[in-house]
Order: structure tokens, then C-alpha cells, then sequence
């Protein structure tokens, strides 16, 4: 199928768009809008054209140290600390208002950003979810009371009760493949607890981070609570993390640096919640539904062209069905509408830069090298931007880097099973542990399989649900640390004090 492919100035953009795109995206500390002390700024590339659409600044370590200094002052020494919860809350359903009210231009914004649809809502309504939950949490953080088990021999009675307390500054480092959702994600917590925050985006994606800070600040957020830093995560990344007046580290993106920022941590025993890489497994029985299980298996490993962390990139067949479902995703995969995200015909955007096209090449060459047999794809489409084919692998050998590591594009390995027993060894074979995919009408061996996966995060009969604010979020084994959303997210904000009253 031929790919309609537009350049920048032909997308139809709305105008306070093409405001926003006109200006330096700066940071954002202690309320007040500045470039980087050193004056530079990089650029800011469409990946569907690799055209630069905006500058941001590039910050150094003197903006590090600025936005922690008014973060840590926030914290320790403004009205910000006694302000209560219902406050806190008023200032999320705000900024959830406000994030509603500007869903287009929103959209539009991530698109120039990520590549992903413009027409796609989805990244919108994870962000307004995710404020709203958590303003409704920030009326209702409370410790408990407990009765001591023992008790001094002069002591007649204790009373004791446990107080949840805002853990400080937290660093939150933010990744580029869903940056909306993950900006929203991170700071709502930190509100509703009543932590200040100092956030850095990936400097991939810093255009959706820019414009959400806006709206936080009409939202009605002081000065110093929420500090956005943008620029390289070498430097600024690295200088956050270490630096001893951060009390906790939320972190999303790849094991490798999530390996790093976890030693870093441990100088100063700071807290860490890391979720971070998967080559998670979708598993079809012969049982399943193949009006629906063979493409939502494909969204799962196609959807944002591939860069999603659940990516249901390994998937199990059982032999019946084997050749029925690598043929229903080989024909979804050569008739996906590729191209610019802000073509509303297209299905699939473009991957983030030029050199994830060329890791992802990479790899796709890789697994023709090592023998396995290339159904369809394999290859990029030879045009402006970083745009591959959606690609599918069968016969692969177990050691290959295609089955082992984490690609982070639109590749498939498809591989057949005989029975559970069989099964199970296989999908666990990873060092991963994110999340996995099961179809089957048996609710047996849903139930079986679902206990027996190593994953943090089971879907059964559908496509990977995305991060959901009531849902824990997070995995086994090298997948991370911790568990973000849900009440989980409350418990990794705070810290529990325990007072005892001697009567």
C-alpha cells in the first residue's frame, strides 16, 4: 500500500500551535520561565520528517542545582506546607479541567513530539484520569492506630497511631515514548501528597512537558512545588539524581540507565520506584477468539510503532492455530496506514528519531543474519522521516538478540508451542518481567497461566490495557523497582512516622 507522507508545512496545525512551536520551550523554576544559564538550546526534530519544528533550552548542572534549591525550598519553607489536602486537590482537578479544555492543541503538541496519531485521544484521557484519581486521594492520606504487642513492666497502656508525611523532593525523570501521560503520571502524586517535585523529560520530547507545566501553573501550582528542567539526561539527569537533597527518584525508561540511576540512589540512600524494560509474551491457545486475538496480539507490538515498554514483542501460538494467526497479523501488518501522525488516515507514526530507526534496523538485519525466516517487514520505508515496515519473525533461534532484548519498534517473534507445560518455560525465559498477554476461552488455563507468568501485569483476552491511575503499574526481574499508580504511588510519596503515647 502506498504511504501518504506530508511535510510540516502542509500539516494543519491550529495556530496557538504554531505559537507554541515559534518559541524557546524553557525551563521552568520557581514559577519563572528562563533559558538554560548557559544560553544554549538544542533542537527539537518532527519524526516523521526529521524537519526542526522547535528549540529547547540545554540546561547544565547551575540550572540543576537552581530548580533542586527551589524544590528543597518549597518543601522545607513555604505556605505550600500547610496547605491541606483539599487544597491540593482543587489544583488537580484544575489542571485535569484544564488538560479537557485543551485536548486538540494537546494532541497536536505530542504529535510534533512523539510522531504518535494527532487524532488519537488516548495519551488526553490518561492524563485528565490520572489528575482527577489522584485529587481525589489527596483528601484521604491517612496513617493508622495500633495496639503494641509489648509493653514495658511499668507501662499500663500505650496508644499508638502512624502518620503518612509527604517523603520531600522528589526527582522524577520522564521518558519519550508516552510523554504526556507520563508527565501527568508523575506529578499528581507528588501534588497530592504534598511533595514538591523537580521533573526532567526526555530531551526527545520536550514540547508536551513545556505546555503541560503551563497549564499546572494556571492550574494554580506555587512557585517551586513543580520545576521542569529540559535538556540532555548525561548531565541534567545524572546531576538530579545524585544530589543528596532529592529524597526520591521516579524514573521510566530502559534498564541500562535505570541501572545507573539505582547506583547513583544508594550514595545516598535515596528512595527509587524505576519501572523500566520488557520483551513481554502474548500467548494464543488454540481456544482463542481469531475474530479478535490475532489483531490485538499486533496492536500490542505495533501500537506507537512498537516503542511501548509492555510490548507484547514474543508471541506464543499454540501449533493448531499457528499459521492462521502469523497470517491474519502478516495481512494487518502490510495494510497499516503509515505516515505522519498528523495525517488523520494513518495508523502508525514514525519511530522517534533517526537513530532508533537505525538501532531498530539494526536488529531487524540482525535476526536475518542469525537464520530466522522474515515473514514480512524488515526493512525501513524510503522516505523522509523514521518510518520501518512492521515486521514479523518465526524460527528464531532462542539465543537471538531479536528474542532476548528489548527492541523498541515494531517487531514480532512469532513461535509455536504444543501445551502449557511447554509454554511456560519459554515465556519465562527472559530477564524481564513486565507484563504478558493471554487469549484463550478456557478459563482454566487463563487462570493457570496468568498465576504462572512471570509478569507484573496480565491482560487476558486483550490487548495490553494502558497505564491506568487505580492500576499498580510496574514488573518482575529487571522490569524495575516498586509499583507506580494506584495507591501504590501514595505509599512510594510518603514516608509512615510512628507515635506512641504512653498513658
Amino acid at each position: 500500500m502506498a504511504e501518504k507522507f506530508l511535510s510540516v508545512s502542509e500539516y494543519n496545525l491550529l495556530p496557538r500551535v504554531k505559537a507554541f512551536l515559534s518559541k524557546e520551550v524553557k525551563n521552568c523554576i520557581n514559577g519563572k520561565w528562563q533559558s538554560a544559564v548557559g544560553g544554549e538550546t538544542f533542537e527539537k526534530k518532527d519524526p516523521a520528517t526529521n524537519e526542526v519544528v522547535a528549540h529547547a533550552s540545554k540546561s547544565g548542572i547551575a540550572d540543576v542545582d537552581m530548580a533542586v534549591t527551589a524544590a528543597r525550598r518549597a518543601f522545607d519553607d513555604s505556605p505550600w506546607k500547610k496547605m491541606t489536602g483539599a487544597e491540593r486537590q482543587d489544583i488537580l482537578l484544575r489542571f485535569a479541567d484544564l488538560i479537557d479544555k485543551n485536548r486538540e492543541e494537546l494532541c497536536q503538541i505530542e504529535c510534533m513530539d512523539l510522531g504518535r496519531p494527532a487524532t488519537d485521544p488516548g495519551h488526553c484521557m490518561m492524563g485528565i484520569n490520572f489528575s482527577k484519581y489522584y485529587a481525589g486521594l489527596a483528601t484521604k492520606i491517612a496513617g493508622e492506630t495500633l495496639v503494641p504487642m509489648t509493653l514495658l513492666p511499668h507501662v499500663d497502656q500505650v496508644f499508638s497511631y502512624t502518620l503518612r508525611q509527604p517523603v520531600g523532593v522528589v526527582a522524577a525523570v520522564i521518558p519519550w515514548n508516552a510523554p504526556m501521560p507520563m508527565f501527568v503520571s508523575k506529578v499528581a502524586p507528588a501534588i497530592a501528597t504534598g511533595c514538591t517535585m523537580v521533573i526532567k523529560p526526555a530531551s526527545d520530547t520536550p514540547l508536551i512537558a513545556g505546555r503541560l507545566m503551563e497549564l499546572l501553573q494556571e492550574a494554580g501550582v506555587p512557585d517551586g512545588v513543580v520545576n521542569l528542567l529540559q535538556g540532555p539526561g548525561g548531565v541534567v539527569g545524572s546531576r538530579l539524581v545524585s544530589d543528596p537533597r532529592i529524597n526520591k527518584i521516579t524514573f521510566t525508561g530502559s534498564t541500562e540507565v535505570g541501572k545507573s540511576i539505582a547506583k547513583a540512589a544508594m550514595e545516598n540512600l535515596t528512595r527509587i520506584s524505576l519501572e523500566l524494560g520488557g520483551k513481554s509474551p502474548s500467548i494464543i491457545f488454540d481456544d482463542a477468539d481469531m475474530k479478535s486475538a490475532p489483531f490485538e496480539a499486533s496492536m500490542c507490538v505495533y501500537h506507537n510503532c512498537g516503542q511501548i515498554c509492555v510490548a507484547g514483542s514474543r508471541l506464543f501460538i499454540q501449533k493448531k492455530r499457528f499459521d492462521e494467526v502469523v497470517s491474519a497479523i502478516q495481512h494487518r501488518a502490510e495494510t497499516m496506514k503509515i505516515g505522519p501522525g498528523m495525517d488523520p488516515e494513518n495508523e502508525m507514526g514514525p519511530l522517534i528519531n533517526a537513530s532508533q530507526k537505525v538501532k531498530v534496523l539494526q536488529y531487524m538485519q540482525k535476526g536475518i543474519d542469525s537464520g530466522a525466516r522474515l515473514v514480512t517487514g524488515g526493512k525501513g520505508i524510503d522516505r523522509p522521516g523514521n518510518f520501518v515496515r512492521p515486521t514479523i519473525f518465526v524460527d528464531v533461534d532462542k539465543k537471538a538478540a531479536i528474542y532476548r532484548e528489548e527492541i523498541f519498534g515494531p517487531v514480532l517473534i512469532a513461535t509455536p508451542f504444543n501445551t502449557l507445560e511447554d509454554l511456560i518455560p519459554e515465556a519465562n525465559d527472559t530477564n524481564y518481567g513486565l507484563a504478558a498477554n493471554i487469549w484463550t476461552k478456557d478459563l482454566n488455563n487463563a487462570i493457570k497461566t496468568a498465576a504462572a507468568v512471570n509478569a507484573g501485569m496480565i491482560t487476558i483476552n486483550g490487548a495490553t490495557l494502558p497505564p491506568d491511575p487505580n492500576l499498580p503499574f510496574g514488573g518482575f526481574k529487571q522490569s524495575g523497582i516498586g509499583r507506580e499508580n494506584g495507591k501504590s504511588a501514595i505509599d512510594y510519596h510518603t514516608e509512615v512516622k510512628t507515635v506512641s503515647i504512653v498513658l
